[in-house]
């Protein structure tokens, strides 16, 4: 019993250590978040345009993968199939945008 109450302050004590991380964390990306900014205007035009091109056909890909899931005449297995597909192009199309600083939505 006692070592488990020994346990349970240590982790007590680590949970409170990693929350005052957390909050220095939260902190400090107000003076960081100029960076990104900064290499998403450094594209160059023709990386930028290649950029819009990819994103927009992951998005057609993702708006044909969706009306495949929501047709009820497909197999439950194409469907399941399609939901993985889907959540893959979605994280493909997150990724982009936060390597490019365009996603502005916080998760």
């Amino acid at each position: 019993m006692n070592a488990a109450a020994t346990a349970r302050m240590a982790l007590e004590q680590q949970v409170q250590k990693l929350q005052a991380e957390l909050q220095a964390a939260k902190t400090r990306p107000a003076s960081t978040s100029g960076t990104a900014s900064a290499a998403h205007v450094g594209l160059s035009p023709q990386s930028s345009a290649k950029l819009a091109k990819e994103i927009a056909r992951v998005e057609r890909m993702l708006a044909d993968v969706m009306k495949l899931i929501d047709d009820p005449a497909s197999a439950l297995s194409t469907v399941m199939r399609k939901n993985m597909e889907k959540t893959e192009l979605e994280s493909y199309l997150r990724g982009i945008r936060f390597a490019t600083a365009m996603d502005n939505r916080s998760t």
